[in-house]
């Protein structure tokens, strides 16, 4: 019987990556989705380092069997960093699958602790690739924190009478919110001089001059039209610098300017498909962006 669920099981999970795959292909293309999702990430480099996140590296081109060791580093480099949701989330791993925790309120935080094992060593997969950073351990530490909080909601309330635990909760929670609070006081006021409402209103005036590349939102929210970001380009730079084209067709009609954050991102690596890029002065409406003018425009 079990061996008969576990065939349904994979036919039901093939279907559904079936039935996903076709979604995705007919809103993204298969061209596009196989490029981002595939070959990208094969032409992608290593990143030899001995710090987690920062620091000196040398770029190696290498298959995932034979960065198992560079894996392995970079699994003691997360331990020390993060060795409490690590070994807190083991010990639930543990606990739930004991004789103790046989009973259907644990069934989610069961889920969670076998979601974290499988999403850790994909993570620090990704953070070992060039141009990885903080991010691609988001999935993992999320489950983490969650496994936490379940945890202490399934356990508690069977250690706890109700009334106790009820307190218990009521002290905590307020605690849990500190971090936000403090960081809600740091965030601006307002958003009337951000860099995207800027862009917007920009737009919105009528002129079509400036091409917001960086994260075009704006582009969207005024003509409904998603214009290429230069995220793209950037991040295909670094592994397939020479499989793809990016020029000026693929800016709105009329922009003559590149509109890029305050440090100039995109500048440098960018000027291998736009030809030179020439910063000049951003007008007192656009002051949160650095604009660069097209002289030297390629076109395929």
């Amino acid at each position: 019987k079990q061996h008969r669920e576990v065939l349904s099981y994979i036919i039901y999970l093939m279907v559904i990556f079936f039935i996903t795959s076709i979604v995705v292909f007919c809103f993204y293309g298969y061209e596009d989705t196989i490029t981002i999702l595939y070959k990208h990430l094969k032409a992608n480099s290593w990143s030899d380092r001995n710090t987690l996140f920062y620091g000196k590296s040398n770029l190696v081109q290498m298959s995932y069997f034979e960065a198992i060791p560079l894996l392995f580093r970079f699994f003691v480099m997360y331990l020390a960093e993060y060795w409490y949701i690590f070994f807190y989330s083991i010990l639930c791993t543990f606990l739930t699958w004991s004789t103790f925790s046989r009973e259907p309120k644990y069934y989610i935080l069961k889920n969670l602790c076998i979601i974290y094992i499988l999403t850790l060593p994909a993570c620090l997969a990704a953070l070992a690739h060039y141009g990885s950073v903080h991010n691609s351990l988001l999935f993992a530490n999320a489950i983490g924190i969650l496994i936490f909080i379940f945890s202490f909601v399934s356990f508690g309330s069977t250690m706890f009478s109700s009334k106790r635990y009820l307190i218990i909760l009521t002290i905590i929670a307020p605690l849990c919110t500190l971090p936000l609070v403090r960081i809600s006081k740091s965030a601006p006021n307002n958003t009337l001089s951000s860099p995207q409402q800027q862009a917007f209103d920009y737009l919105k005036s009528g002129k079509d001059d400036v091409y917001f590349g960086w994260y075009p939102i704006a582009h969207i929210l005024h003509s409904g039209k998603a214009p290429t970001s230069i995220e793209v380009p950037m991040h295909l730079s670094e592994s397939m610098p020479k499989d793809f084209d990016f020029s000026i067709n693929h800016f709105p009609e009329g922009s003559k300017y590149l509109a890029t954050c305050y440090v100039g991102y995109g500048r440098t690596v960018l000027q291998q498909y736009l030809g030179t890029l020439d910063e000049v002065s951003s007008p007192l409406e656009l002051s949160e962006w650095r604009l660069f003018e097209i002289r030297d425009i390629k076109t395929p």
